[in-house]
This record gives C-alpha cells, sequence and structure tokens, in this order.
C-alpha cells in the first residue's frame, strides 16, 4: 500500500471486507478461520488504542466495525 490515502481506504476496509469473507465462507458450507478475523480485529484495536492516530480517523475505523455488524445504518 503507497500513500497515505490507500492506507486509511486499506484499514477502513478491513473489518467489511473480513465479515463479507466469513459470510461468504459460511454460505458455502466451508469452514472461515475466526483465529485470522480474531488476530486481524485485535491489530486494528491495539493501533486505535496505543497509537498516535487522529481521532476522526479512529472514529472512521470504529463506525465500520458498526456497519459490518449491523449496528448502523445511514439514511442518507
Amino acid at each position: 500500500i503507497h500513500g497515505e490515502t490507500n492506507a486509511l481506504e486499506a484499514l477502513l476496509a478491513q473489518p467489511r471486507g473480513e465479515l463479507d469473507r466469513v459470510l461468504r465462507e459460511a454460505s458455502t458450507g466451508g469452514e472461515a478461520d475466526l483465529g485470522e478475523t480474531e488476530a486481524l480485529f485485535e491489530e486494528i484495536a491495539v493501533v486505535l488504542e496505543e497509537g498516535e492516530i487522529d481521532p476522526e480517523l479512529a472514529e472512521a475505523v470504529r463506525s465500520q466495525f458498526e456497519f459490518a455488524a449491523g449496528e448502523v445504518v445511514r439514511n442518507d
């Protein structure tokens, strides 16, 4: 990933992309490795908690987790 914008886009896509991957595996009768998912989410959580992250970026990442979990619905 090159550039700050691309890195941010990749980070913001992680929660939703990972949930989609797990759902695809489940829908085809496959076995999703939830250990990989847990490790990814733990890494993101550590960065959010311990890193010097812009508060708006941290909120954007948290929002993506909420969207992925179906907890937020936007009425644009």
